[in-house]
């Protein structure tokens, strides 16, 4: 798959993605490497999972042709201070009802998620081991 992510326009912010797969079932994934400590790092991953999620819809093309999009990040500093969890889920989800909303397979009736989990990506850590799960 192409890494370079599609600009719209001249002067729309540009993203190379380290490595981008096509899994069978059409979901993408998006695995980054970072050794230098990045200020931004969670605002970059939402960037780039959202022009993931654009770049598989055109003019004329319906929404069902989206795809779930998962990122990877590969640390080599502590990004997640508070604990020592190595793993995150993230998804987008409406905070008070605890629905999701997630590009893909469709939500199983009724599913809902904690409160607590519905927030942009938390933190974890084991120097060179975390990565999110979007």
């Amino acid at each position: 798959m192409p890494t370079v992510l599609r600009k719209g326009y001249e002067d729309d912010k540009y993203g190379i993605l380290d490595v981008r797969v096509e899994m069978h079932d059409g979901t993408q994934i998006d695995f980054e490497m970072q050794v230098a400590e990045f200020d931004f790092w969670k605002k970059r991953i939402v960037f780039y999972l959202s022009k993931m999620v654009t770049d598989q819809i055109h003019k004329g093309d319906d929404y069902d042709k989206i795809q779930k999009c998962i990122h990877v990040s590969i640390l080599d500093f502590v990004h997640f201070p508070e604990d020592n969890r190595c793993y995150r889920k993230i998804t987008f989800c409406d905070t008070k009802t605890g629905e999701i909303h997630s590009p893909g397979k469709p939500q199983e009736p009724g599913q809902k998620v904690r409160h607590t989990d519905c927030r942009l990506p938390a933190h974890n850590r084991i120097p060179g081991r975390c990565r999110f799960h979007w």
